[in-house]
């Protein structure tokens, strides 16, 4: 038993020795996945809790970044905002508020997610995109089918 215990000791000193001289090989070649058109590979799982708004503000629409103070501040507004007690009496409420977890802080100190247009909104649809959802659900609003069993619960 003692030899079994020394024998797995003296392994599992001797991989650690040789893992980091792997690693440092491996780093230095690096190069970044490419998807097939050649742009950054950038699937994942991403991390979304922050409390950086997707449109920025009214009020800050000349300001790219916060300070950060600026960024204090509105993290603080943000909070308190979200989490004052709601009154839900006669309503019907969303109850899987819980899942959401959105963060406590802003992760960048940018004042949008949007990056452009510069001002940070995401700018109004075209005539044209308009035009073409009118007719989607227009084709959507057509007649459904003739028979109870096809027919969705919605």
């Amino acid at each position: 038993m003692r030899h079994r215990v020394l024998i797995l000791s003296l392994a599992a000193v001797a991989a650690g020795l040789f893992l980091p001289a792997g690693a440092v090989a491996q780093s230095e070649s690096y190069t970044a996945p490419r998807t097939a058109w050649g742009a950054p590979d950038l699937q994942g799982v991403w991390d979304f809790r922050s409390l950086t708004p997707m449109e920025r503000p009214t009020d800050l629409a000349e300001t790219e970044t916060f300070t950060e103070e600026a960024a204090a501040e509105f993290s603080e507004a943000t909070i308190r905002r979200r989490s004052r007690d709601n009154d839900t009496s006669g309503r019907v409420v969303p109850y899987n508020d819980f899942w959401f977890d959105e963060g406590i802080s802003v992760t960048t100190a940018r004042t949008s997610l949007v990056v452009d247009p510069p001002d940070g909104r995401i700018p109004a649809l075209t005539p044209t995109t308009e035009r073409r959802i009118a007719e989607v659900r227009r084709a959507r609003r057509g007649g459904g089918p003739d028979a109870p069993t096809p027919r969705g619960l919605g």
